[in-house]
């Protein structure tokens, strides 16, 4: 029963139509769905908007984007301000399927209209998307996870991206086990840390994208809400690790696209740099190889990296688990922890720099600066000297390891002359 669940996400039309329900089937759960709207109806007649509803452990929160109502019911560690960033997550996962253009447009003439006719297939999707959430860091961080390489191979690669230039090339991407290993851009474009994670999870959700050269639309909500781009994927690796994707304005531009693949492939072809992102993905790092006896695991948020014109893609990097951490329980319940304080520390009332806490389990530090924001588990019997002074040299470790962990240039290119 979706009772039963931790978390649980619905989304229904403004005249009361199921659009998508994470656990159980949508037409079951109509009635829930009914009185949800009620709710949402009863407040606009007032001139008001419901945003939460708090009954005991669970949280009930709305996020109103008409024509569409979503709506998640939580009992588990995130804050109200987390689950609303999730629920927007999913709106916009549904906008990258039927732009905001044409959502806009068929409820303005038919509201009894059911979304699902124009989502099929798209579930394994949100589903996807869903699980991701439960443990995901670049969700909560609003961050991305770069594949950790040399520097040297990373500029390699972006060399080889950049062969990929035409007028209508908006972004060139290469994955590595669903991790970014370098993206190149027109000029002109922004790519924002929202629209990349919905390139991630198309790619990564399905099996589909594995067999030749792919070709279909995606809207990127914060790109350009109202209309498409039109991406070329494809995997250059018989493992099917790989995947380049490239994205232009043009529909008509698949051949020119798979030309463009492989000027790009033969480049890290003759450097050889497939077989080394391969073996990158099987090195990984883990705290022991810091020299903290007592850190356990961390996750580090970098502010500064990639500039953007006048924004950054925020990344992270955080190492492998390890014990305590090794089971998916374990994991999800560390996970939890770094929500707490994630919540405690962006708290819309009392927001705070530094935070410490300790218990049974572990000793758990949060601090945000302006350049980045980490999250610590230590030992349970470390004090809060002890965490601080280990916390500075984490820091210094992470700062000699910068060009390894994150992208720290992105590559531009202008358009063709003509």
């Amino acid at each position: 029963s979706w009772r039963d669940q931790k978390r649980h996400y619905f989304v229904l039309t403004e005249a009361g139509k199921p659009v998508y329900s994470r656990h159980g089937s949508e037409d079951k759960l109509s009635s829930v769905m009914g009185v949800m709207l009620a709710i949402v109806s009863c407040l606009q007649d007032r001139n008001d908007k419901i945003r939460t509803i708090v009954a005991g452990d669970h949280k009930f929160v709305f996020l109103i984007k008409m024509p569409l109502i979503l709506v998640a019911v939580c009992s588990a560690p995130e804050s109200i301000t987390q689950i609303n960033v999730y629920l927007k997550y999913i709106y916009n996962k549904i906008v990258s399927v039927i732009t905001l253009k044409q959502l806009n447009r068929i409820y303005s003439k038919q509201k009894n209209f059911d979304l699902r006719r124009l989502l099929t297939g798209t579930d394994k999707f949100l589903h996807h998307l869903c699980d991701s959430m439960d443990t995901g860091p670049e969700y909560l961080l609003g961050a991305f996870q770069c594949l950790p390489v040399s520097s040297n191979t990373r500029d390699l690669v972006s060399q080889a991206l950049q062969l990929a230039k035409t007028n209508d090339l908006a972004f060139a991407i290469l994955l590595t086990s669903g991790k970014p290993v370098s993206i190149c851009r027109l000029k002109e474009h922004n790519l924002h840390p929202s629209d990349l994670q919905i390139l991630i999870n198309l790619v990564t959700a399905s099996s589909s994208f594995q067999a030749g050269e792919s070709w279909l639309p995606i809207c990127l909500p914060h790109f350009n809400p109202q209309g498409y781009l039109h991406a070329h994927i494809s995997y250059l690796d018989d493992n099917c690790q790989t995947c380049l994707l490239l994205l232009s304005a043009d529909v008509n531009s698949f051949f020119t696209l798979s030309d463009a693949k492989k000027k790009v492939v033969a480049k890290l072809n003759r450097h050889d740099c497939i077989t080394t992102l391969k073996h990158a993905t099987t090195k990984g790092y883990n705290v022991g190889k810091i020299g903290l006896p007592d850190l356990r695991h961390f996750i580090y948020k970098s502010k500064k990296s990639c500039f953007l014109n006048t924004m950054s893609l925020a990344q992270f990097t955080a190492p492998e688990y390890t014990s305590p951490y090794h089971t998916s329980i374990e994991q999800e319940r560390l996970f939890g922890l770094y929500q707490h304080l994630h919540g405690k520390i962006h708290s819309p009332s009392i927001p705070l720099k530094l935070y410490f806490e300790v218990s049974d389990h572990e000793t758990m530090l949060a601090w945000v600066a302006s350049g980045f924001e980490l999250y610590v588990a230590f030992s349970p019997l470390v004090t809060k000297n002890q965490a601080i002074s280990s916390v500075d040299r984490l820091l210094r470790w992470i700062k000699q390891r910068d060009e390894e962990l994150f992208m720290l240039r992105m590559p531009v290119y202008d358009r063709i002359p003509t």
